[in-house]
């Protein structure tokens, strides 16, 4: 007999035995993480949670946007008037209104259609919907990665 064959015929021979504590271990896992997992996953429902990072980002990107308008060297360089106008604009920019909120994927990341209003009116780039990639933090709940295309938003499951 070979070397080969006899470590076939050893390799046969395995038993796995299990323990009930083994089982009950690996049960507790199982179901901890599809607990889990499945508590994350989000639906439609629950776009209020998905609401309050989206506003952030959009408040953040608008008022940045503002900023470069109207103090493109820094707002040191800026006259009473400038910064009068300055103030105005991230004022408005800072009123952002999320109309709806449309959610696809699983897991711990997803796609968000978002329809939203600045000021009342649309958006000053013009682009009334985004799409955005959201990812769940283990802390802390949901935050926006970056934004994307409606590609990725339908064909996120």
């Amino acid at each position: 007999m070979s070397s080969r064959e006899s470590a076939l015929l050893e390799m046969s021979s395995l038993r796995l035995n299990l323990k009930s504590w083994n089982v009950a271990a690996c049960g507790v896992a199982v179901l901890g993480g599809a607990a889990y997992f499945g508590l994350r996953v989000p639906n439609n429902q629950t776009t209020a949670e998905f609401t309050r990072p989206i506003t952030a980002y959009l408040v953040a990107e608008h008022t940045r946007r503002a900023m470069a308008t109207f103090a493109p060297a820094g707002v040191s360089k800026l006259n009473r008037e400038g910064l009068v106008e300055l103030h105005a604009a991230t004022k408005t920019a800072q009123s952002v209104l999320v109309q709806s909120v449309e959610v696809n994927g699983t897991g711990l990341r997803v796609v968000a259609r978002v329809r939203y209003q600045v000021d009342g009116k649309v958006p000053p780039d013009g682009r009334e919907i985004r799409y955005l990639r959201l990812s769940s933090a283990l802390v802390g709940g949901w935050m926006v990665d970056r934004e994307t295309t409606a590609l990725s938003f339908l064909l996120a499951l």
